[in-house]
């Protein structure tokens, strides 16, 4: 009876954690040159799903500038990087 309770609060600690990372605050940021950055610095690290999410919210606005090329080179670069090795 007591384990109900505790399993309902650690679920809801998690959820309000997890929610609040500095990488889910960067994705609902609107600062796009500092979402640029941050998925270079992921896609250097090899964090490459973080980085390709950040590369396909910026796509669009960067569309038409010196950018657009970098970003969907890293983009698909990322897609290569992330699949599975046969």
């Amino acid at each position: 009876m007591i384990r109900k309770p505790v399993i309902i609060i650690v679920l809801i600690l998690s959820t309000v954690i997890m929610s609040c990372s500095p990488f889910q605050k960067l994705l609902k940021s609107s600062d796009n040159e500092l979402k640029y950055t941050k998925a270079l610095e992921y896609y250097e690290k090899g964090s490459y799903s973080a980085a390709q999410q950040l590369f396909e919210q910026i796509q669009a606005f960067f569309k038409g500038t010196d950018k657009a090329e970098k970003i969907a080179y890293y983009t698909a670069n990322c897609y290569y990087m992330k699949k599975p090795c046969i």
